[in-house]
């Protein structure tokens, strides 16, 4: 999670799903599952679609910042 907000082209709002990691070079593109870990800090309000699987303190941190989980 932190590597991905520390991103300069993540901002606030953005739909994160496996093709928006695969084009800002977080994922391989022949991943077929992902999973966000809370590893560090976050404080952009982040919107994740078709992620298969987060930690349960990713999905705590998300929710505190208000992102949200499709």
């Amino acid at each position: 999670l932190d590597r991905l907000c520390a991103l300069e082209s993540v901002s606030n709002g953005d739909i994160i799903n496996k093709q928006y990691l695969v084009n800002c070079g977080s994922i391989r593109n022949d991943i077929d599952a992902v999973k966000i870990l809370a590893n560090g800090h976050c404080s952009k309000k982040l919107i994740f679609q078709d992620i298969e699987f987060f930690s349960e303190s990713a999905r705590k941190k998300i929710e505190e910042i208000w992102g949200s989980i499709a």
